[in-house]
């Protein structure tokens, strides 16, 4: 009995903390009022879309919400298999990610936004331990 109720807690804890890869044509926008500087989410001229979409996770992390960063502003928060849709000049540009009521990312990549390349950002959970949020380009 001992054996079995230890295996479902580590299978539980397992599922909990699961992290799964969203389409990006399948995730959807994030809520309005999520978005800290709408600025950057306006389309204009000379501007490239640049999206940020966040994996889904077990019931323990669903409605947890991790924030995006652009060059060091917080842009939103973004909750789980949701989408952001930003949109920046040519150029490089640093994008992070980090806990919700942080005001500096955890972790940040940097990235040349270009007209031949509009990148997606997959933000996700690093499954050791408290490992944190991660960023990646992602190729869907």
């Amino acid at each position: 009995m001992k054996k079995t109720l230890c295996a479902s807690l580590v299978a539980l804890t397992l599922v909990a903390c699961a992290s799964t890869n969203v389409s990006t044509a399948d995730a959807p926008e994030i809520p309005n009022d999520h978005v800290i500087d709408k600025s950057l989410t306006n389309v204009s001229a000379g501007t490239l879309p640049v999206t940020f979409k966040r994996d889904t996770f077990g019931p323990a992390h669903a409605l947890y919400r991790v924030k995006v960063f652009v060059d060091g502003r917080a842009v939103a928060n973004i909750g789980s298999g949701e989408k952001l849709t930003t949109h920046l000049p040519a150029g490089r540009h640093v994008f992070g990610v980090g806990r919700s009521n942080s005001s500096v990312p955890e972790r940040e990549i940097a990235v040349t936004v270009s007209e031949q390349y509009q990148p997606v950002l997959r933000l996700s959970l690093v499954a050791d331990g408290w490992g944190g949020w991660k960023i990646t380009e992602s190729s869907f």
